[in-house]
């Protein structure tokens, strides 16, 4: 992925969730923030960044990166409130490419 696609469905993911790119950067732990978050480390996982680069485009360490992993992979499974942000952020990203 280059930057500028990256770049792109972090904004997507920012859109979606509601949430202004800057807070989503930060370290508040709201919900909202924190679905846009492993939203994006999900999606840019699946468009074939690894996990510590996806943890380093949100600003954490790569200690947090496997706990990303499990988390999104479990509210995929089990939130359809989580599941209904990552859809709209697909198709999101697919309409322009």
């Amino acid at each position: 992925m280059r930057n500028d696609e990256i770049q792109r469905l972090f904004l997507l993911c920012c859109r979606a969730a509601c949430c202004r790119p800057a807070a989503v950067l930060g370290t508040c732990r709201e919900w909202r923030l924190m679905m846009a978050r492993y939203a994006f480390f999900l999606l840019a996982m699946e468009h074939g960044l690894r996990q510590y680069e996806a943890a380093w485009w949100l600003n954490r360490s790569k200690n947090v990166s496997f706990h990303y992993r499990k988390t999104s992979a479990a509210l995929l499974e089990s939130d359809a409130q989580f599941r209904s942000l990552v859809s709209k952020v697909r198709m999101s990203y697919g309409s322009a490419e």
